[in-house]
Formats: C-alpha cells, sequence, structure tokens
C-alpha cells in the first residue's frame, strides 16, 4: 500500500514540468500567430487607402 502511494505520488510530481512547459508555450503560440496575420495585411486589396482613411497617413 505504502508502494501504491509512492508510485501516485511520483507520478503526480512528474506531471507538473509537463504542465508548466505546455503553459509557458501558449504565449509563444499567440505571438506567432500574430506575426502571420499581420504578414498577411498586405495582401488586402486597397488596404493603404483604408489606412490613410482611418489613421491619416499613407503607409
Amino acid at each position: 500500500s505504502i508502494f501504491a502511494f509512492g508510485l501516485v505520488a511520483f507520478g503526480m510530481l512528474g506531471m507538473g514540468p509537463v504542465t508548466i512547459a505546455v503553459d509557458s508555450y501558449g504565449p509563444v503560440t499567440d505571438n506567432a500567430q500574430s506575426i502571420y496575420e499581420l504578414s498577411l495585411i498586405e495582401t488586402i486589396p486597397n488596404i493603404s487607402k483604408q489606412i490613410q482613411k482611418d489613421f491619416g497617413f499613407k503607409p
């Protein structure tokens, strides 16, 4: 019974670093997705005119 408890405790403690690693990788993927979306802005038709109209400067 003590051995089983030790195995369970070891399993629970072993999942901690994996959880931390997965949670810390989230912002990295969010930034990568934002950079990708911003790279597509030049393919939008008439985006330069829209930016000039909305923000008052020519990109």
